[in-house]
């Protein structure tokens, strides 16, 4: 609605969650909007706990 492009939280149980997101993005593409990336600020900045170095 606004034009966000990112959604940054740390609130992975409800807005960061993948089922959750989908069921919104379907309701938002049916009214004509697209859905932000939502994302932890680690996966914004490409932060990789896992990563092997």
């Amino acid at each position: 609605m606004h034009g966000v492009d990112y959604l940054i939280t740390w609130n992975f149980k409800h807005i960061a969650n993948p089922i959750l997101q989908e069921r919104v993005a379907i309701f938002l593409e049916a009214h004509g909007y697209l859905i932000p990336f939502i994302c932890s600020p680690q996966e914004l900045l490409g932060e990789n706990d896992d990563a092997i170095d």
